[in-house]
């Protein structure tokens, strides 16, 4: 057979099957086979074995992973096709060749008889044998015999188990720590039949630990490894100090600032994890002092803005007759970052190439790790909202001069008595809103910023109080009965049907999602504002005061009453 001849050609010397297929691609036999059997040999390599690093060594034959593939669903195979696979089975001599199309047909279920599944396991146990095939191959082949013999509870399992002992001695006396972990893996549970000796499982922690010490880079599977063959809770307990201090101590021997955060921040969260109480605060100690070592570059480009380019956010104010006119205008703009919608598909879109590929960590107070983990897409979604508020919290301060050079800014009481008129806001809350928003207006952007922090949070709790949301939190151990944070509130008002627009700004201006304004003013690490933060958080005030009037839930549940009004009449000519 052409196909047969054409697969035991190119199998020699092959890493694995999909190298085979590959190679074929340059042979004049496969370039003269017809389109639907050169299309039925190109889906005998659409499947390959894979291993799950979640699991205790299984190895699955699945879908490949290479995007060139052809791939069908094992119930959409043809008669013929099948009948094309049994007869390379009985044709070919190459092993692995055999091993595949010998799998192929008990994962599809052509046969899944016992005689064939056992057959399959002696053929992957013949890869396992070959000194010619790569160490990983020869590991993952045994492997999967395991995991075929495992599932059905065959007796074959104590033998493979037996032999892949052998192998991984072999590997790890040739340095090959990969294919050494592929069968650790497998020997970290017991039998299912319950036959594994105590001294084989010492064996295997042992060596765990030694590949530990020669190929650090696989601590996070080596450890995961130890857990399983772990068999008191001293051993689980081994396993977790030596995952924290691997970290702990790369990060006490890293010169570089930023990996010294990282290694530390990972040593810590695994102490956490692992309720570890005493690395986790020798890992805290030293995340702390290792802040002051990061060295950040800040990159700045000047970015030229045309004149015409401001005058047109201010041309909305060209019909204000005063003062109070113009400040409607000012309440009545956009939230500040912006169309969300808009936002997370320019985030999607935006987010492509390599950069994708790089994990994003968000530094806070003291160069200390805030967010870790973030996907692309929500990682540049924050960005977006940042450099939308950084925008309008400049064309917002620009408004407020503006308004306060075209009229003579009014005093606070008048400014306090408007605002509760037209507002029906509470009045403490608008002598509030009208001190922050005269110091504003006085140049005293961090007084009035520091009026506006707690005056957002009130109006926000005013609000939800009016709504019947239960907010109060009940005494619970140590913990006094209060109020819960900022956080909530903005959550509570989501949940209430506030438009989103207006919950991702509270979150990216106020909360940890973003610049976490608030909490950074509260525990002391901001001190001092500027002027397009104070008009931002003069503009989220004044919002916030302004949802805050007399609104409960019988107001919101009740329709609208539709307004009736007379049609205008316009001038027009009339041809006669």
């Amino acid at each position: 057979m052409r196909i047969g001849a054409l697969l035991d050609n190119h199998a020699h010397g092959a890493s694995d099957t999909t190298e085979i297929w590959t190679r074929s691609w340059s042979d004049a036999d496969y370039g003269s086979l017809a389109d639907p059997v050169r299309l039925e040999f190109d889906f005998l390599f659409g499947v390959e074995l894979q291993e799950d690093f979640t699991t205790a060594g299984s190895v699955a034959l699945e879908e490949s992973n290479v995007r060139a593939t052809a791939t069908r669903p094992f119930a959409a195979t043809p008669e013929a096709a099948w009948l094309l696979r049994e007869a390379l089975l009985s044709s070919v001599s190459d092993h692995m060749v055999r091993a595949h199309l010998a799998d192929l047909i008990l994962s599809g279920r052509r046969d899944a008889s016992p005689a064939h599944a056992e057959a399959t396991v002696e053929h992957y146990r013949t890869c396992a044998r070959d000194d010619g095939l790569e160490p990983g191959r020869r590991a993952i082949s045994l492997a999967r015999a395991n995991t075929i013999a495992r599932s059905r509870r065959m007796t074959t399992e104590a033998s493979v188990r037996e032999q892949a002992l052998k192998l991984a001695r072999e590997m790890l006396t040739l340095g090959h720590s990969h294919a050494a972990l592929t069968l650790f893996a497998l020997l970290s549970v017991p039998a299912r039949d319950g036959s594994t000796a105590s001294s084989e499982r010492i064996e295997v922690r042992e060596s765990l630990r030694g590949i530990a010490a020669t190929a650090p880079e696989f601590i996070d599977e080596i450890v995961r490894l130890l857990h399983l063959a772990a068999e008191s809770e001293e051993d689980q307990t081994a396993a977790a100090r030596l995952h924290i201090s691997w970290y702990l101590d790369n990060a006490r021997g890293e010169t570089n600032g930023l990996r010294k955060v990282y290694f530390g921040y990972e040593a810590m969260q695994l102490a956490e994890r692992y309720a570890q109480f005493d690395l986790r605060d020798d890992a805290a100690v030293f995340l702390q002092a290792a802040g002051e070592d990061v060295e950040l570059q800040t990159f700045e480009h000047d970015l030229p803005i045309s004149r015409n380019h401001l005058r047109r956010h201010l041309r909305k104010y060209r019909h204000a007759r005063d003062w109070r006119d113009a400040y409607r205008v000012f309440l009545a703009g956009a939230a500040p970052t912006g169309d969300h919608a808009r936002n997370v598909t320019e985030a999607e879109t935006g987010r492509q190439g390599l950069l994708s590929l790089v994990s994003n960590i968000s530094l806070g107070p003291l160069n200390l790790p805030t967010r870790t983990g973030a996907s692309a897409e929500e990682e540049q979604l924050h960005r977006i909202e940042g450099s939308n508020i950084g925008t309008m919290a400049s064309i917002l301060a620009l408004e407020l001069e503006h308004i306060d050079s075209r009229f003579d800014s009014p005093s606070r009481e008048e400014f306090a008595n408007w605002f509760a008129g037209i507002f029906a806001c509470d009045p403490v809350l608008s002598e509030q809103l009208a001190d922050a928003q005269k110091r504003h207006w006085e140049r005293d952007f961090t007084g009035a910023s520091l009026v506006c922090l707690p005056l957002i949070e009130a109006a926000a709790r005013g609000l939800l109080l009016k709504l019947d949301e239960p907010l109060y939190r009940a005494e619970r151990g140590a913990s006094p009965g209060r109020f819960p944070a900022l956080d909530f509130y903005v959550q509570a008002l989501e949940d209430n049907g506030l438009d989103v627009d207006w919950v991702r700004t509270l979150r990216a201006t106020l909360l940890s999602d973003g610049l976490n304004i608030r909490n950074l003013s509260a525990h002391g690490f901001k001190s001092r504002f500027n002027e397009g933060e104070s008009a931002l958080l003069v503009r989220l005030a004044g919002f916030a005061c302004a949802l805050a009037g007399t609104i409960d839930h019988a107001e919101l549940s009740k329709p609208l009453v539709p307004v009736r009004a007379g049609l205008r009449r316009r001038i027009g000519w009339i041809w006669s």
